[in-house]
């Protein structure tokens, strides 16, 4: 604290010295440190588009499914059994 003190009073090369407090090292993502910018927003444009084609393929999924329903539906209709129950037995 004392040289941020002494530090914020002084120049270097007549521009004013500024010092903030140093990151814990435990906050730091080692991992990332050496991804540029662009690496970052090819990363970011990869993971956007691996979201959206999931989501295309859950959409067309359900799509198909409601598709087969209706037309096993117009096949298969729903049937009152208790009318079935009244029709005379065949002899």
């Amino acid at each position: 604290m004392i040289a941020k003190d002494y530090l914020e009073e002084q120049t270097l090369l007549d521009h004013p010295v500024n010092v903030n407090a140093a990151v814990e090292p435990t906050d730091i993502i080692w991992e990332n440190r050496e991804l540029t910018t662009h690496d970052k927003c090819h990363k970011w444009a990869h993971a956007i588009v691996i979201v959206l084609v999931m989501v295309a393929l859950g959409f067309i999924v359900v799509l198909v499914l409601t598709k087969w329903k209706t037309e096993m539906h117009e096949k298969y209709p729903t049937v009152n059994c208790k009318n079935i129950d009244d029709l005379p037995v065949p002899n």
